[in-house]
């Protein structure tokens, strides 16, 4: 049996824990310093190949922990983190007239020869 749980993600303290039989998800969160304030909530995968997910706030869960569980915290990446490429009109329009003027130059100059 492995004998360690193992805490990973949002957490101040990543690592291996010693299982303690009977403690839940809240103690080995509380031995790994707590979640970061980025975490949003937590997955608890146990050694049998189960897993739950687990909210924080007002109606969530704490199970028991068994041996050689992983309890990952997570969370949602932002919305503003994601950056979309803008488009700049402007520039765009100034760069097709370049181009018409320059074919016209062109077939302009290919006709006067």
């Amino acid at each position: 049996t492995p004998n360690t749980v193992f805490l990973t993600g949002e957490v101040n303290n990543e690592g291996l824990f010693k299982y303690i039989p009977g403690d839940n998800v809240k103690d080995y969160l509380n031995r790994a310093g707590g979640e970061t304030n980025d975490a949003d909530y937590i997955i608890l995968y146990s050694a049998d190949g189960s897993s739950k997910r687990i909210n924080f706030g007002f109606l969530s869960s704490n199970p028991e922990v068994k041996d050689g569980a992983i309890i990952r915290v997570t969370r949602i990446p932002d919305s503003e983190a994601v950056e979309v490429e803008k488009i700049d009109v402007g520039g765009t329009i100034r760069d097709v007239f370049a181009i018409m003027s320059a074919a016209l130059t062109i077939i302009v100059l290919s006709k006067q020869l």
